[in-house]
């Protein structure tokens, strides 16, 4: 076992950390089924206080899942439908939509929101 040793010098400690990654960047899978990329706009709708209707793109996604980034934040635990505009060359070729709940919600370093969503079964097309 190797031990770290730490000096404090004032009431405050600094501590090494890993570099910091983008927030669709690599991270350790604790998934069970593997994730894609997949960049296509998205429309969230939530049902909270306020029904509030985002505007998004998707950053990845899997059959339990999908990661979005929308301009504003939805809280953690609340449901929400999530529609995807499947397109190519700028058509609409297939529209998904699920239903599921927010599991993770986090600033990105853009500025913009990460809204992680977990499906309660796998999307349908619409």
């Amino acid at each position: 076992m190797n031990k770290v040793s730490l000096t404090i010098t004032s009431t405050q400690a600094t501590f090494e950390t890993a570099p910091k990654t983008d927030f669709a960047g690599p991270q350790p899978e604790r998934r069970k089924n593997r994730r894609f990329p997949l960049r296509q706009p998205a429309v969230i709708l939530s049902k909270g206080v306020v029904d509030q209707e985002l505007s998004a793109f998707t950053l990845n996604a899997c059959v339990e899942g999908v990661l979005l980034t929308a301009e504003t934040s939805i809280p953690v635990g609340w449901d929400v439908h999530v529609a995807i505009s499947m397109q190519k060359d700028g058509l609409e070729s297939v529209r998904l939509r699920g239903t599921g709940k927010v599991v993770r919600s986090e600033v990105t370093p853009t500025g913009r929101f990460g809204i992680a969503v977990k499906f309660d079964k796998a999307m349908t097309s619409a």
